[in-house]
């Protein structure tokens, strides 16, 4: 149920519980597992979801990402204000200020960086490499999880893409949403302090994950499962208390909300994928809905 202070209250409410069993929310803390550590010196985290990866890195000065055949396009999230980079896609160069988001398409691309600070790489399951953290939490996949969006992009979207995430707030509009073809990128205005506990959003999604990227500060995730008719499969509810940098990933048919809970600046992104089409549905709410909804 959503706070009718949240723009989400518009959104058509799906109730149902889904068919197949529900699995279990799981959390990775970054600072608390070894990263993987390249010859430069920069640390990464790679994780995944149910069709997606995500790679969370803290680079140094002057590192560089390459790839050499990326099968589909994927984002590159700049979260902190100095941290910029030159993206190189065949014959396209372009330098992208700190507090951005990039869509870089498929093929060879390189990206260097000019100082250090954090990248979070999102690639889609048909780019996906080890080794992952969390990938005992999907040794079985989850059938509730639907296939891609039904509202596909055009197919001429060519280079690089690159917006600002330093987009004022519009009322009647929910963060500052992007699409792309494989993602739906939900990136949540701050909380400065403690988020009012009598405006929480309680819902769940019935057939798309969501995984949440606190960035900065501090939140308690809650999570209540539904009471299915096998009483043997009920679960307690969760209250996860978590520090940034942190993931969690909310399966379909789990009621959850985020409570930011700390005393200074508190930032979360959300990632789908599949991509939302209830987002998209909403006039103004897609940042780049001109270049994917023709």
């Amino acid at each position: 149920m959503y706070h009718k202070q949240d723009p989400r209250h518009v959104l058509k409410v799906d109730n149902r519980i889904p068919v197949n069993d529900i699995k279990e929310v799981h959390s990775v803390e970054f600072n608390d597992i070894s990263p993987t550590i390249n010859k430069r010196g920069s640390k990464s985290w790679l994780v995944r979801g149910e069709k997606f990866y995500l790679e969370y890195s803290s680079v140094v000065n002057e590192e560089e990402f390459e790839k050499s055949n990326a099968k589909d396009e994927y984002i590159l999230l700049l979260p902190d204000k100095n941290t910029n980079c030159t993206i190189f896609h065949n014959n396209e160069v372009k330098y992208v200020e700190g507090y951005s988001i990039a869509i870089i398409q498929k093929g060879y691309s390189r990206i260097k960086f000019s100082n250090a600070g954090t990248v979070i790489l999102l690639q889609s399951y048909n780019d996906m490499k080890g080794p992952i953290i969390n990938e005992s939490n999907y040794i079985i996949n989850d059938k509730n999880v639907s296939d891609f969006s039904r509202l596909q992009p055009p197919e001429d979207i060519q280079g690089i893409q690159v917006y600002s995430l330093d987009i004022p707030k519009k009322e009647g509009r929910f963060g500052r949403i992007f699409r792309s073809t494989n993602f739906t990128i939900s990136c949540l205005y701050p909380w400065e302090g403690p988020r009012d506990t009598k405006t929480l959003s309680p819902h769940s999604h019935y057939d798309f994950e969501q995984c949440s990227i606190a960035v900065d500060g501090r939140f308690t995730h809650h999570f209540r499962y539904p009471w299915v008719s096998d009483k043997t499969k009920w679960k307690e509810d969760e209250h996860l208390d978590l520090m940034s940098p942190s993931v969690t990933f909310i399966p379909p048919g789990v009621t959850h909300t985020s409570e930011a809970t700390g005393s200074g600046n508190n930032e979360i992104i959300d990632i789908f994928s599949p991509p939302r089409d209830d987002f998209a549905l909403e006039e103004g709410w897609v940042i780049n809905e001109d270049k994917y909804f023709k």
